[in-house]
């Protein structure tokens, strides 16, 4: 037999075959365990945000019905405006009155347009 014949008509062996099979077999197996474990790792990380949205969900509700109540009290005019009181609800005193601070260049500030 010539080298042609022998390269167009390879015989595989058995044995060959096999471990070609468990090799194929490995892979297949090392790619389906690393694909569950992504799932289970951005399942879980959607759950645990999902968890972490309802939780946040909830103190705005109970914040905003407290809100509420002190709005209706300054509305209703029944509370007396101290620092003591509004202290009492949470309110912290700011230690800078300057918050806002005037700028004298305005033309050098980007601003965008809603028009």
């Amino acid at each position: 037999m010539s080298f042609l014949e022998l390269s167009l008509y390879t015989y595989e062996s058995p044995v060959l075959y096999a471990a070609k099979r468990k090799a194929i077999l490995k892979t297949g197996l090392f790619m389906l365990i690393i694909s569950v474990i992504c799932y289970i790792l951005f399942s879980g990380a959607i759950v645990t945000n999902n968890l972490k949205k309802t939780e946040l969900v909830r103190e705005l509700n109970a914040e905003s019905r407290v809100l509420e109540g002190v709005r209706s009290e300054l509305v209703a005019g029944d509370a007396m405006l101290t620092i003591d009181y509004l202290g009492g609800l949470g309110y912290k005193e700011t230690k800078n009155l300057n918050i806002l601070k005037r700028t004298n260049n305005v033309a050098d500030n980007n601003t965008k347009s809603y028009q």
